[in-house]
């Protein structure tokens, strides 16, 4: 086939996908006042992976590979730090309500992973803010909130950190 650049035009649908026109909403079952400030303050976020796990049966010297159970790699988002803290401290009281730091015993009426998982969505626009995307994390919560670097050399930064979610799978 040889190549015509108004082929490749007429099958990039709206101009092509772009990865800046995006929103993140993070609802957290422990401490809500921030989860309106995600969709505005996360920087940087991604559309998951898809991974099935392989099964090897042998049979008669070859391996036969069959599909195995799929399997979801945690998903990290990254966020603009504001001076209240408002984001960073509800996700870590979400955290310490799962893992508390003094006894071992969680903060929720239950043990039940209802109580504290929760759920997410991360929308795709086009160029004109039409929805054409939306992904949904289940089972979510947080399972790592890294550090904030802190220097006298970055005068013109805005703070950020990454939170690490895990989750039981997305649709």
């Amino acid at each position: 086939m040889a190549f015509n650049v108004n082929d490749f035009r007429a099958n990039l649908v709206g101009g092509g996908a772009r990865n800046s026109k995006f929103e993140v909403q993070v609802t957290n079952p422990w401490v809500s006042t921030a989860d309106g400030k995600i969709p505005l303050l996360c920087k940087a976020a991604s559309l998951p992976a898809l991974t099935a796990g392989i099964i090897e049966v042998p049979y008669m010297g070859r391996k036969v590979k069959l599909p195995g159970d799929p399997t979801y790699e945690d998903w990290t988002v990254t966020i603009i730090n504001d001076n209240d803290f408002a984001i960073r401290d509800s996700i870590i009281a979400w955290y310490r309500a799962i893992h508390p730091t003094v006894d071992n015993s969680t903060t929720f009426a239950s043990t039940s992973p209802a109580l504290y998982k929760s759920k997410a969505l991360v929308r795709q626009f086009d160029m004109h803010d039409k929805l054409v995307k939306t992904v949904t994390f289940d089972g979510l919560f947080p399972s790592s909130v890294s550090s904030i670097e802190l220097g006298w050399e970055t005068t013109d930064t805005i703070e950020e950190f990454t939170v690490t979610f895990a989750y039981d799978w997305w649709e």
